[in-house]
């Protein structure tokens, strides 16, 4: 079976879904068997690729939201979260363009560690705190999942991956 995952890699939402998708082919027989084609889906293009936003403040001026109603709606989402197991740091969180994590992904996917990677980016956003839009963080995320000599052979608009910061 082929599933087709159409995400951003900073979209709470989509992080849940992928997290009860999991649990629904966990009990599948032949979950381990389902491809995973990942596709990008900006949620923000329109963002500079080398600035990233705290997560809350971001939110609000999207959205035209005070902190407080930014906050409310952050939490509400941390709660649906929470339900799936999952912890959400929001307020270590950073909003960046994720064109260069898309790159990412997709390189890891042509090495057979799209599914892999896409767990890797999510906990890093939204469990570690990480700026998905820094170089040497997409850097040592690559470099978790083996992928650091791939990375230097390649231009995915991330400077020099061959070694950690």
């Amino acid at each position: 079976m082929k599933i087709e995952v159409w995400s951003d890699v900073y979209c709470p939402f989509c992080y849940i879904a992928e997290a009860r998708l999991e649990k629904t082919l966990a009990k599948y027989q032949k979950g381990e068997q389902v491809e995973f084609v990942f596709r990008s889906f900006e949620l923000d293009s329109s963002l500079p690729v080398d600035q990233s936003y705290p997560a809350r403040d971001y939110l609000a001026r999207k959205y035209q939201l005070t902190d407080e109603q930014a906050q409310a709606q952050l939490d509400a989402i941390t709660n649906l979260a929470k339900e799936e197991g999952l912890d959400f740091r929001f307020d270590q969180a950073w909003i960046p363009n994720s064109r260069k994590s898309h790159a990412l992904l997709h390189l890891a996917t042509e090495q057979g560690l799209g599914r892999e990677m896409g767990q890797l980016l999510f906990q890093a956003h939204f469990t570690r705190g990480l700026d998905l839009g820094g170089d040497a963080v997409l850097k040592k995320l690559a470099q978790e999942l083996g992928l650091g000599g791939e990375y230097r052979r390649r231009s995915l608009g991330i400077s020099d991956l061959s070694e950690a910061d």
